[in-house]
């Protein structure tokens, strides 16, 4: 019959009908918060049974599905049950992992709604909630104040459901309650007992005739006694703390003996410099007391310059004008996005001395020699070609000046690898007009006709101040080069590749191996006009042969039904052909597609009458194809050379010209940067797509992260029942539909026998052996950077030429690896000059000076005025487009009138005759054409993407260029002096200024950790007792235990008095490991890529795996500070690593560090632990006199497994790993800068079919999209 009722009503009606007027009060309680709550809802349902629990959970979630109005709930419950840590069952194990998981999914907001027995109101650790219910009555006083416990948010509800019947009793006892709650708050409330009557207002303080602290007289700013105490708090508040600490002044009551007088002393935190206790007058309250001890301590603050004129704490940021001796190459007016990488400038290219000067009749010149040797085959078809290179005929070039010496260099055709020999100053010559005459015609020639790459709008410039060099062919003879004069005088011309021959000449044809082989030919019935190489006379063959391929019977036949050509002279011979390439640009490999062209993959036969045969020698015809990379090298490494030249005249090391006996190591192919660069590409492509700005509310508006987020529970959890996940049952205590076999799957999983050796959870996961930070296998790997370096030539020319080399000009060497150990040494210099420089700044004052001085702002106005930006190689090598031939040049004419009035464009517009590009000097016409030119082409002004102005000797540099060449210009001397040279070169940039002498730095003298100069040892050990634990795992002795001290503790730990926090050693010890390490991969790691190279920085130098090393060392223990929040999220970390046995891995580099998750109070790794770690290492560098080696000691000794395993396997960093996940489809949006100052980055990406939106944060825009990137990817692997 009940059945029958039941069925009558629907769901939501059956709820309420059938539900007893309690539950039903219940209801009503959820619906009303619903309608009038201001914060989500997180609520306790307290019940006194725990089948009671159950069923109310099981309504809720009934209700919840079928009634709207309580769609807002997740509901859930939790009950006791007793675990005995010597007698554990099984079941008793599960239900204590099942009520851990509520109470995490009640903590993370996935359970809103928590029916629970009186287990939660045993001091469990839950969150505050919004609204407690007491669903049955109250029995006694604790079980009323530990539920109404639970309601300490500021718009918390409670409730006390109570029968009616029972209201009178429950009234009584509620008053009692009331009663005991009033008391206990008078007796513990501010130790109420020695409170005394407050006294008179400003008349009565006037009359203790304490006057004012003025700053300067009567009419400045003053503190008195009722705004004193509010200043002194604005003060501590104002001082530097992390988020665990927040700094207030300690009070000390004084009372006199014989009188009811009291005097109040005040403590300030160390952080404040003022260490000594400041003691106020007697008063006759303590109130008063209180406040004339503040106006005291507000007037030494003063005094010490703590507090400005206007009486406010003090900018603690590090003014630029106290400071602006360090700036003075910055320009008076400011300038917007200096040193980024959207900021582009035009500059004129630096033509190198050495390649200035014409080549004058009857003066002498230098003849140079450009000699070949290719490193292929010369073997089968490639003979000829293979011989062609090694000619005795080739070119050369000459110049007004000596040059120096230069190294050689590879250059790279279809046929494999050619070295190229430059033999400089070969001898000197001295020309008639007639010579050069006949030269400058073959130059031309060469350009023009054979190349095709000479712009009309070019003519050969007789300024001395251009690029004179002027091609010439060679002969050799015997083991002598001689200027061919015979050729430069023959050729004048080429032949028409588009004449078609006659018909006569066509049967008079002469094909000979002597007459044909190892020609140019070009088939002149083809649109284009592609050359090929005669590689072979087939005498076999002739157009009557069959054709290899299905289709045609015979060449004749192909020829004619594919070219409309009828072939005249049936006998002539076949020619195997091989096509000349048309890629001038021969500075790398050419990419291998994983098949070969169809060029390669059939034999191409040409019929010779069908083809113009150039009298042109074919040596220098193909020779030809390599110059415009070779001429381009030279002036290149030129450049390099004249400032490796200027810099070891300004730095006094290294020699200013190479010796004839010395030889320049070879600029060699870096195999490794050609797919990064694409890699690299590929993602600054992605990165910029057009994605909606997102304001600041709607960031603080989005979804706590939180919810989403795995945490490190759920793994502890795991670890903590002996048996495996996959085999747990069902849970039958949630589930209603549960079969027969659930109920005995249940029953035979809980009756199983623990193992004999089984202890709860706790005792297990700390027993775990951790994994050995030294062990037998342990061996120590100096650092040769760290060694004295006595290095005579100084600097190699290829190193200096790669650190002029951008990885957007696409070169075979690019200079990131020498920027990352540049900017590894120029953050080590700096950081260790200022802490040793300013040693009262504290760590946000240091940061930020250092900022300041190694942005890339600073870096780019070092570089702009050091000349740096006229050396840089930026623009890919496009000789066909954008390359200019030696000695020739724009018109000065035309020069300048595009520099005042016309469009750089109109230069494509104008044509020169060959004798005006020849002799340099424009006919009458062009002048006036030159001089009527107006703007019907308008000016462009967009330099951004104009490559005509290398016609003129000018690029488009970023900033950020400028400033990476600046870096990798230091990574060079460093690398090549050692830190003597590095030191030397940031001396010539004026970094710093001239006078600091900072090539001196490590002759400076430390400060004293300790605020007094004698501290007895005793007074140390007394807060660090077990110091010489710490010392044993560093295994590094301290001389001053005070810097251990110091580096040990936090800024929440007020009672050491003896030292500072470790903050400033944080910031010199992470610019010592970032050094250190960076040397060791540079050295260990050659074969790396530059993108692994950074990866492998970034995951072995980050907060996250310091403080894997800080756990991995038992540091964390001997840490000193005082904060109950830190002390949770110091635990959790701890309990996770235990369970990870240590190890760091690429899950532990994606856990959320503090900063990056910028909503929501989530955190996987505190930061001091890290911290932590960077001030003992920055301690034993400074305690051990800064000894560097005695410093990597340490840092080798902690950390040498895991730079060997990434060493093998470079873990990937988040954001290349979400762009390789491309079912992901990860797009960055722009930076957003919110009110705190930090930079948001929001990440769009695929999940599970949906789009995703994640934030991450962080003090750069960099460091942001890293912490999205890792935000997502915790999400995609949930």
């Amino acid at each position: 019959m009940y059945q029958i009722v039941m069925k009558s009503t629907d769901q939501p009606e059956r709820i309420y009908k059938f539900s007893s007027p309690h539950v039903n009060k219940l209801f009503h309680v959820l619906e009303e918060y619903d309608h009038n709550a201001k914060v989500p809802l997180c609520g306790i349902i307290f019940v006194q049974r725990r089948f009671t629990a159950k069923v109310i959970y099981n309504v809720l979630k009934d209700l919840k599905e079928t009634d709207p109005r309580f769609s807002f709930i997740n509901p859930n419950f939790i009950v006791g049950f007793n675990v005995n840590a010597y007698n554990n069952t099984r079941e008793g194990l599960y239900t204590n992992k099942m009520n851990k998981i509520i109470l995490h999914d009640f903590k993370t907001k996935k359970v809103n709604l928590l029916v629970a027995s009186n287990v939660l109101e045993e001091g469990v650790d839950i969150p505050t909630c919004t609204l407690v219910v007491k669903f049955c009555a109250v029995t006694n006083y604790c079980a009323y104040i530990q539920s109404k416990g639970r309601a300490r948010h500021l718009n918390s509800l409670y409730y006390m459901l109570v029968n009616e019947d029972e209201s009178n009793e429950f009234f009584r006892s509620y008053q009692k309650f009331q009663k005991v709650e009033d008391i206990l708050n008078l007796h513990l409330h501010g130790n109420y007992q020695d409170a005394e009557e407050p006294i008179g207002d400003a008349d009565q303080l006037d009359g203790e005739l304490i006057p004012p602290y003025y700053v300067d007289g009567p009419d400045s700013p003053q503190v008195n006694l009722l705004t004193a105490i509010p200043l002194l708090c604005l003060y501590c508040s104002h001082l530097p703390a992390d988020k665990y600490t927040t700094y207030t002044p300690n009070w000390f009551v004084d009372k006199c003996p014989n009188t009811l007088n009291y005097r109040v002393t005040i403590e300030l935190p160390p952080v404040s410099g003022v260490l000594d206790p400041i003691e106020g007058p007697f008063t006759h309250s303590k109130k008063l007391a209180k406040r004339a001890a503040a106006l005291e301590t507000c007037k030494i603050l003063h005094q010490r310059g703590e507090l400005d004129n206007k009486l406010l704490p003090r900018n603690r940021a590090v003014a630029q004008n106290n400071f602006g001796y360090y700036f003075n190459h910055w320009p008076k007016i400011q300038e917007s996005d200096v040193g980024k990488t959207n900021k582009q400038r035009l500059y004129t290219k630096r033509i190198p001395n050495a390649c200035k000067g014409c080549i004058i009749p009857n003066k002498e010149v230098y003849l140079h020699i450009i000699e070949l040797q290719p490193i292929f085959s010369n073997k089968g078809d490639l003979e000829v070609i293979y011989n062609l290179y090694q000619s005795h005929l080739c070119y050369g070039f000459l110049s007004a000046q000596r040059l120096p010496k230069l190294c050689q260099f590879l250059l790279y055709v279809s046929a494999g690898e050619i070295l190229v020999n430059l033999k400089l100053n070969y001898k000197q010559v001295t020309l008639t007009e007639e010579n050069i005459s006949h030269l400058k015609d073959f130059h031309h020639l060469v350009f023009r006709d054979v190349l095709r790459i000479l712009k009309t709008c070019l003519v050969l410039d007789n300024d001395d101040d251009t690029n004179g060099f002027l091609i010439v062919p060679v002969k050799r003879i015997s083991l002598n080069f001689e200027i061919d004069f015979e050729n430069a005088i023959k050729h004048k011309t080429i032949r028409d590749p588009k004449a078609e021959p006659t018909e006569q000449m066509k049967l008079s044809l002469n094909v000979t191996k002597e007459n044909y082989c190892g020609s140019v030919i070009t088939p002149w019935y083809r649109k284009d006009d592609h050359q090929y190489l005669v590689v072979k006379v087939s005498n076999e063959l002739n157009p009557l042969s069959a054709f290899p391929t299905e289709g045609f019977a015979t060449y004749a036949a192909y020829f004619m039904e594919k070219h409309k050509q009828i072939v005249i002279n049936k006998s002539q011979p076949l020619v195997l052909v091989k096509g000349i390439s048309k890629r001038l640009n021969c500075l790398k490999p050419r990419r291998s597609h994983g098949r070969k062209s169809s060029g390669d993959k059939f034999e191409q036969y040409l019929i010779p009458e069908l083809c113009v045969k150039q009298d042109f020698p074919s040596a220098l015809w193909l020779q030809a194809g390599l110059l415009p990379t070779i001429l381009n090298r030279i002036v290149l490494l030129l450049q390099a050379d004249e400032l490796r030249s200027l810099i070891a005249k300004g730095i006094g090391l290294g020699i200013h010209e190479l010796s004839e006996k010395e030889e320049w190591a070879p600029l060699l192919l870096d195999k490794h940067i050609t797919d990064d660069i694409e890699v690299s590409a590929h993602y600054e492509e992605i990165e910029q797509s057009n994605i909606t700005e997102i304001s600041q509310d709607k960031i603080f508006g989005s979804i706590s992260l939180t919810k989403l987020l795995p945490d490190l529970t759920i793994k502890e959890l795991a670890a903590e029942c002996p048996w495996n996940e996959l085999t747990e049952p069902v849970d039958i205590e949630r589930q209603r539909d549960v079969k027969l076999t659930d109920v005995e799957a249940f029953d035979n999983f809980v009756s199983q026998a623990l193992p004999k050796d089984h202890q709860l959870v706790k005792n297990k996961v700390a027993n775990r052996n951790k994994c050995e930070t030294d062990n037998n296998l342990y061996t120590y790997k100096p650092l040769n950077f760290l060694k004295i370096r006595e290095n005579s030539k100084g600097a190699e020319l290829v190193d200096i030429f790669t650190a002029l080399t951008t990885a957007k000009n696409n070169d075979i060497v690019n200079l990131e690896r020498l920027e990352t150990l540049g900017d590894s040494f120029l953050k080590f210099t700096i950081s260790l000059f200022l802490f040793l420089k300013y040693p009262s700044f504290d760590e946000g004052m240091l940061t930020s000076f250092k900022g300041k001085l190694i942005s890339n702002k600073n870096l780019f106005y070092i570089g702009n005025k050091k000349g740096i930006s006229e050396y840089v190689k930026v623009a890919e090598f496009d000789p066909a487009s954008e390359w200019k031939p030696p000695a020739f040049n724009v018109p000065k004419i035309f020069r300048d009138r595009i520099n005042r009035s016309i469009s750089i464009n109109s230069l494509f517009h104008f044509t020169f005759t060959k004798s005006e590009q020849i002799d340099g000097i424009l006919c009458d016409k062009s002048i006036n054409d030159i001089s009527a030119a107006c703007d019907e082409i308008p000016k462009d002004d967009n330099v951004h993407s104009n490559s005509a102005y290398s016609f003129l000797d000018q690029q488009v540099i970023r900033d950020k260029s400028i400033a990476d060449c600046v870096e990798a210009l230091l990574g060079v001397y460093f690398q090549a002096h050692g830190i003597k040279g590095g030191l030397r070169f940031l001396k010539w940039l004026n970094i710093v200024p001239q006078f600091e002498n900072i090539d001196n730095l490590f002759q400076m003298t430390p400060p004293n950790p300790a605020f007094a100069k004698n501290v007895a040892k005793r007074n140390i050990e007394y807060h660090i007792p077990a110091w010489e634990k710490v010392q044993d795992k560093l295994r590094y002795t301290f001389k001053n235990r005070a810097y251990l001290l110091q580096a040990l503790t936090h800024a929440s730990y007020i009672s050491n008095r003896i030292t500072n926090c470790y903050q400033t050693l944080e910031f010199l010890g992470d610019a010592v490991l970032d050094f250190l390490i960076t040397c060791y991969i540079f050295e260990a790691s050659e074969n790396l890529s530059p993108g692994d190279l950074t990866d492998l920085r970034s995951a072995l130098v980050n907060n996250i795996t310091f403080a894997c090393f800080t756990v991995r060392c038992g540091f964390q223990k001997h840490l000193q500070f005082s904060n109950r929040q830190l002390s949770k999220y110091i635990d959790n970390f701890v309990r996770y690593q235990e369970l990870n046995n240590h190890k760091i891995n690429e899950e532990v580099l994606t856990l959320i560090s503090e900063g990056e998750l910028h909503i929501g109070q989530h955190i996987d790794v505190p930061k001091v632990l890290g911290d932590m770690f960077e001030a003992l290492i920055g301690a034993v560098f400074l305690d051990s006199g800064m000894c560097l080696k005695t410093t990597w000691k340490v840092i080798h000794r902690i950390m040498w497994k895991e730079m060997e395993t990434f060493m093998k396997n470079v873990p990937k960093q988040p954001i290349r790993v979400i762009h390789e996940m491309v079912a992901a489809n990860p797009r960055f949006g722009s930076a957003v800068v919110v009110d705190d100052g930090h930079v948001i980055v929001q990440l769009h990406f695929m999940l599970n079919g949906s789009q995703k939106v994640v934030y991450g944060a962080g003090d750069s825009k960099a460091s942001a999209k890293k912490a999205a990137a890792k935000i997502a990817l915790r999400l995609l692997n949930k």
